[in-house]
């Protein structure tokens, strides 16, 4: 495990038996009478022998440790017995629990937060979330002019973010033959209607993308119901569009949120506080190295980019930022 989260990769690690986290504790001693968790505190002789269990070995103590220190940022959660388990981190605003790959501010068992799997994150988000979480940058194109450039980069994911219908096709149908992940902002091609449940149709039989993305709460809800993923697109003019986004993205539910701009790391972090089990990708202006880490260090869990020069780069590029 050292030489995997030494890697810098983001990783998220399946568990039968939890992790110690306070937040579990009360449902689990309800459940059980007995604290079943990883490293857990609480146990007596007597709880010891009626469930067979000795004390935590210094191997399963030392892997406990490492998971809370989180000493290279990348422990995205844990998923044990039906919790998701995440890093928080302490702001001045408090404590948020989201998926931040930085180090988590205390070396201890408050430094991770707990939510129910079947109620806070749905299959299809926490799949998203695995996708767009592999490197930081999806390369965002405006036309497809620049679309051998962003299959040759290190990018594993493109938003197609203009053109027409009829260069889309190919376009998205040459990303998948090389293995990329292709999402449509269904608003900005040239022949699709944003109005209209068929262009989700569409995309999802002919032109065979992976998602949308889209400002427009219905066809989120048309998108999940064709089996693609669903992004919603924010536009932060202010705090009040701020709010209202929050609210849309909460009554609608979407796989992820675009947050545009994406250089302001107040909007990005309140977005992400407040919504601490969708996934956030910040978009627009970022065109500095510099810019791009600042936004993940807000707590975007990825960044949808134009700037060719960013594609290429890696979580480890942007922790030395």
């Amino acid at each position: 495990m050292e030489k995997r989260l030494a890697g810098g990769a983001p990783t998220l690690l399946f568990m039968h038996i939890p992790i110690y986290v306070p937040s579990l504790l009360g449902d689990v001693m309800k459940n059980w009478s007995a604290p079943i968790m990883m490293a857990a505190e609480g146990w007596d002789p007597e709880l010891q022998a009626k469930w067979n269990v000795a004390d935590a070995t210094p191997a399963t103590r030392a892997f406990y440790d490492l998971l809370m220190a989180n000493p290279h940022g990348n422990v995205m959660g844990v998923c044990s017995a039906g919790t998701f388990i995440s890093p928080t981190r302490t702001r001045s605003a408090g404590v948020r629990a989201n998926m931040s790959r930085r180090p988590a501010s205390q070396a201890d068992t408050g430094s991770f937060a707990s939510f129910r799997c079947a109620e806070a994150r749905g299959d299809s988000v926490m799949s998203l979330l695995y996708q767009i979480g592999q490197r930081p940058i999806i390369a965002a194109l405006r036309s497809v002019d620049r679309l051998d450039g962003a299959l040759e980069s290190g990018a594993d994911h493109l938003f197609f973010m203009g053109g027409s219908v009829n260069e889309l096709v190919p376009a998205v149908r040459a990303a998948k033959e090389q293995g990329k992940g292709a999402f449509v902002h269904i608003d900005l091609v040239r022949g699709l209607s944003s109005t209209d449940k068929e262009s989700i149709d569409f995309i999802r039989g002919f032109v065979g993308a992976d998602g949308i993305v889209t400002p427009k709460s219905h066809l989120i809800k048309e998108a999940k119901r064709a089996g693609l993923y669903a992004i919603l697109h924010l536009f932060a003019l202010d705090s009040l569009a701020l709010d209202n986004g929050r609210k849309l993205a909460q009554s609608a539910r979407p796989d992820a949120v675009e947050l545009m701009p994406g250089v302001i790391p107040k909007a990005i972090a309140a977005l992400a506080d407040a919504l601490p089990d969708i996934p956030v990708i910040a978009s627009g202006l970022i065109q500095t190295q510099q810019e791009a880490a600042a936004a993940l260090n807000a707590g975007a869990t990825s960044l949808s980019v134009s700037e060719p020069s960013l594609w290429g780069l890696s979580f480890e590029d942007l922790r030395q930022s």
